[in-house]
């Protein structure tokens, strides 16, 4: 059975690529019937954050990720990985070192190219310092088969990797206060939880000989290891802050679908086997393998990203996409307020249900903007554009006959044939100003949408409006082009 494990450090938010890696390990033990099991490496004090638990937690859940087993916690597991460590001095795999801080230091002043040796590497140590706690280190000749002088593994996606047995030093193991380091923290965790396949980021694979070693040194079955090049952004550099958003939350905020992220994620660097580039995770799960994924680095396309985006948010129910939307503004800093303005969520509503315009946004966060800033009653800033002639003389003229038109009906709600029944009538007396229907429909959105050329059908816009609210608008459209 295969067992695969995902193991974040609890230092922020969930990175986009750490996500596309516990993915990876996800869809690769479900497709095979095996178990993903989650670990929290938070051995580390200084770099753990007390809230980014939850945050990862929850961005894994948020992506439909779901773990066998409980949580390990790494932290709670010293007493064994001191164990580790001192099995490991029994067998001659590793030794105690009693080189102060300084000493370190002088040796790669003196020798910056040279690994470090250390007095207590030889076979008859010298004796050990009188109150100076040593450190556990490695012992590199004691973990390589028949002394080889390389220490080699295949990987699932790069094929037979190798090093020098001259490059490997004899690392820390056990720090001299008796906390293990990430080297065999790691390695004992991953035996003990019984992983079989490791799959992860291809800046592991320096750790990953000298993690071989531990295992030769405790006589453990090596796992099986699968090494993903990084993503990238379109520029071809790591993926940065400065250049955009990096971590799942980030994502959910600027109001991407979890099908999306997740189908988008399994994809990028995964041929597919002849799967489209939008799939069901059915499919996904039946198709994917992870000896398939490219050796080069993938790069994230925004732009691929919000057509897909687009695709679930069409095929997605209106209850669904509603209850996104709430969700994405609960967590929104600036927008979580609209939650409780009425107004606000029925014309969310009202929106959510109009399929025609629905299919225009390719984010939530667009759907939300676009209501808050033209469906609610405002005093949004009036963006002045001349016609083609260079005055607004025709656009004043439809516009007083467009007041004269609303007016006729004193109902609160303006519905769609009547407003395509006054449009109708605006054409007729266009047409006698030597307007084209073009220019009218841009005059009429103008007035509707503070000045703005672009946008969806009128009709629509106005069908979501009371009329009072259109009424204001237009006034304040006209004084605007007159003053």
């Amino acid at each position: 059975m295969i067992i695969t494990r995902f193991a974040p450090s609890p230092s922020g938010y969930l990175h986009i690529g750490s996500a596309r890696t516990a993915l990876f390990n996800w869809i690769t033990s479900r497709k095979n019937g095996g178990k993903f099991l989650l670990r929290i490496e938070d051995t580390d004090s200084q770099r753990t954050k007390e809230d980014a638990v939850d945050s990862i937690l929850d961005s894994m859940s948020w992506l439909g990720i779901t773990w066998d087993d409980k949580t390990v916690f790494q932290s709670l597991n010293k007493v064994r990985h001191q164990e580790v460590a001192y099995s490991l001095v029994e067998n001659g795999a590793a030794y105690y070192c009693y080189m102060s801080k300084e000493e370190i230091d002088n040796f790669h002043q003196l020798h910056p190219t040279k690994k470090l040796i250390s007095p207590w590497s030889v076979a008859v140590p010298p004796p050990p310092i009188e109150g100076r706690n040593p450190v556990i280190r490695l012992r590199v000749s004691g973990c390589i088969d028949n002394n080889a002088e390389h220490v080699s593994f295949i990987d699932s996606v790069r094929g037979k990797l190798t090093v020098a047995r001259s490059e490997l030093d004899d690392m820390i193991l056990l720090r001299s206060d008796g906390t293990p380091t990430y080297m065999l923290a790691v390695v004992v965790d991953d035996h003990d939880m019984e992983i079989n396949h490791i799959i992860r980021g291809d800046d592991h694979i320096s750790n990953t000989f000298r993690q071989i070693l531990i295992y030769n040194g405790m006589k453990w079955d090596v796992p099986k290891y699968t090494h993903i090049p990084l993503i990238h952004d379109m520029d071809g550099q790591k993926l940065s802050k400065r250049k955009g958003a990096v971590s799942v939350e980030e994502y959910k905020k600027m109001g991407y679908l979890p099908e999306t992220l997740r189908n988008y994620l399994i994809r990028l660097g995964w041929g597919g086997d002849g799967t489209t580039e939008i799939a069901d995770i059915s499919v996904l799960l039946s198709k994917f393998s992870i000896d398939e994924i490219s050796k080069s680095p993938s790069r994230f396309d925004i732009a691929k990203l919000r057509n897909i985006n687009l695709h679930y948010i069409r095929n997605s129910s209106s209850e669904y996409l509603f209850n996104s939307c709430i969700e994405m503004l609960r967590i929104h800093d600036t927008k979580s307020i609209l939650i409780n303005n009425e107004v606000y969520i029925s014309k969310l509503k009202l929106v959510i249900n109009c399929r025609e315009l629905i299919d225009r946004f390719c984010t939530l966060e667009e759907l939300v903007l676009f209501v808050e800033r033209y469906i609610l009653p405002s005093n949004k800033d009036i963006v002045i554009h001349s016609t083609e002639n260079g005055d607004n003389l025709g656009d004043s003229t439809i516009l007083q006959e467009f007041l004269v038109l609303l007016q006729d009906d004193s109902s609160e709600q303006i519905s769609l044939n009547e407003i395509k029944t006054i449009l109708e009538s605006l054409f007729a007396i266009a047409v006698s100003l030597g307007m084209q229907k073009g220019a009218l429909m841009q005059c009429i959105r103008r007035s509707l949408m503070f000045g703005e050329s672009h946008g969806p059908d009128v009709k629509l816009i106005a069908s979501f409006l009371e009329r009072n609210e259109i009424i204001n608008r237009v006034q304040n459209y006209l004084i605007a082009i007159n003053r």
